[in-house]
């Protein structure tokens, strides 16, 4: 488990995460665990999230962290949850007895995948902003942010700036993976 700090509007946001990610373009032999980390994404091998969502709920619970609900991060494709991270929600939320949030967040437009940007033409924070939209009901709220692969962290700042729209200020990321 790794901790670091992301700032958005002048607060710092813990972010938790169970290890680096290396992308293939980068490293040839990018490591069974940024591999599995990939077969997360296409969700279609259940033993994966499944190790996951175990994972992730012992760095929660290591971590004595608190949460009333967990909140993914929604794909670059509008009104798209995929169903490997709603499955692993479901999980991680009924391991923990807190609510499930995968509708809160909501893609109401395109953006072009991260994955497939080169850091010069990848979605702005504010341009994830603009195509993000929070749903009510989180107030008072203890929020747990879920993404899978934390990159440049602009979608990651520009779902946390949709919650504090909320009014909620306790917000924590956890993701599965940081990009070295």
């Amino acid at each position: 488990m790794y901790e670091t700090i992301i700032r958005v509007n002048g607060k710092k946001i813990p972010h938790y995460y169970l290890d680096s990610y290396l992308p293939r373009y980068k490293n040839s032999n990018p490591g069974e665990f940024s591999e599995d980390v990939l077969k997360f994404k296409r969700g279609v091998d259940y033993s994966i999230m499944d190790r996951f969502a175990t994972e992730i709920i012992r760095l929660v619970s290591d971590a004595e962290l608190k949460f009333d609900i967990i909140v993914p991060i929604p794909s670059s494709s509008a009104n798209t949850i995929k169903n490997g991270t709603k499955i692993f929600v479901s999980k991680v939320s009924k391991g923990l007895k807190i609510e499930n949030g995968v509708n809160i967040l909501v893609r109401i437009k395109n953006v072009p995948a991260s994955h497939l940007c080169t850091a010069s033409n990848r979605p702005t924070e504010d341009r994830h902003y603009e195509t993000i939209k929070c749903e009510n009901g989180l107030s008072n709220m203890r929020v747990m942010l879920f993404d899978d692969i934390v990159t440049a962290g602009n979608t990651s700042r520009a779902c946390i700036r949709r919650i504090f729209d909320t009014g909620v200020t306790n917000i924590t990321l956890i993701s599965l993976a940081k990009t070295e």
